[in-house]
């Protein structure tokens, strides 16, 4: 028969269970002797896995003389409160809230520590973005801001002195430029900003793929033009419809037919194709540009990634292009070869 210390025993080992926090108990020497569901969860070892070995095994970047020293602190009477950044099993990494403290017995004797943490990586990666954000503010916007304010200073001067006139156009010139850079950086962010929300979609509607693509040639082609580049479209299925919201999407070939001339030289031509792949329609963007580097190609869909030739931006374009599309329950992606161009594709759901 079960004692009534063992059922309390086994009361509190439910209890521990069913916290969905990471609880992890550890002897004097820092050897794990308890290790709940919630770790197994947070870090991806089981507790068989983890009995007998220590939690730096979890936080190798950060070194065993920082454990070490934590451990030390503990030992001194301080709480540990604070963050870390670990490996899970699979090699990825997570950030975690901690805190850990002495467990001492009934007569008050040390016996071990025990911490409990949460998975702070989402913040972590939020906190991230927000700090490059800032820093890709202060200098990509210092340039053109500087840019307007000398041009404004030079037109004011110019008015004062009575030698306004022709002389003023480069001025205005070079305001405006600066301005419209602002304005695009700006933008960027805000659509950043109604991707994380869930805002970027808007109203959708049904639209033929032939027309979308007539549009985006339409609209872009005074673009290519001033590149002394050529803008084509391939014959098109005039039956082929999408679900879609027309404007976003427009956006996004704007995004794509911007990035195929920024990089293709003058005289090739950028070629927009549109098939139906199943129940998706698959919409295209080729270029004749030098292509993109093997080693780069994995990641120019990633925030804030600029392509190395090209540094100009702040690396949201294509980001962004994934977000409208992934929006509309579609898919983005890129193909290339080194000195054979680039071709950037994405799907919508086909009506």
């Amino acid at each position: 028969m079960r004692s009534r210390a063992g059922e309390q025993v086994q009361f509190l080992s439910t209890i521990l269970e069913n916290v969905t926090d990471s609880v992890i108990v550890t002897d004097l020497e820092g050897r794990i002797q308890y290790w709940n569901h919630g770790a197994e969860v947070l870090f991806g070892y089981t507790a068989a896995e983890m009995m007998g070995r220590t939690c730096a095994d979890l936080y190798t970047e950060n070194g065993p003389a920082r454990y070490a020293e934590g451990i030390k602190r503990i030992l001194d009477g301080t709480d540990y409160v604070g963050e870390w950044r670990g490996r899970r099993k699979d090699g990825s990494a997570v950030w975690i809230d901690l805190v850990t403290r002495m467990m001492r017995d009934e007569r008050g004797e040390a016996v071990g520590f025990i911490g409990v943490s949460s998975d702070a990586t989402r913040r972590k990666q939020a906190e991230q973005a927000r700090d490059r954000v800032m820093a890709l503010l202060s200098h990509d916007l210092q340039n053109p801001l500087t840019t307007v304010t000398l041009s404004a200073v030079a037109l004011s001067q110019q008015i004062r002195s009575g030698q306004a006139g022709s002389a003023m156009l480069p001025h205005l010139d070079r305001i405006l430029k600066s301005s419209e850079m602002m304005s695009s950086m700006i933008q960027s962010l805000l659509d950043l900003a109604r991707i994380d929300s869930g805002q970027i979609l808007g109203a959708p509607g049904v639209h033929s793929a032939a027309a979308l693509l007539a549009k985006a040639a339409d609209a872009f082609a005074t673009l290519v033009a001033e590149k002394r580049q050529r803008l084509l479209t391939e014959p098109v299925d005039q039956s082929m419809r999408v679900s879609c919201n027309g404007d976003r999407i427009m956006q996004v070939f704007s995004n794509l037919i911007g990035n195929a001339s920024r990089h293709a030289p003058a005289g090739t031509t950028i070629v927009l194709s549109a098939r139906l792949a199943g129940m998706f329609v698959e919409f295209a963007v080729r270029d004749e540009g030098p292509g993109i580097a093997s080693e780069e190609l994995p990641h120019v869909f990633e925030r804030f990634r600029r392509v190395s030739r090209h540094p100009g931006g702040l690396g949201l374009g294509l980001s962004i292009v994934t977000g409208i599309v992934e929006a509309h329950g579609g898919k983005v992606w890129a193909e290339s070869t080194p000195g054979r161009g680039s071709t950037f594709r994405f799907s919508l759901p086909a009506e």
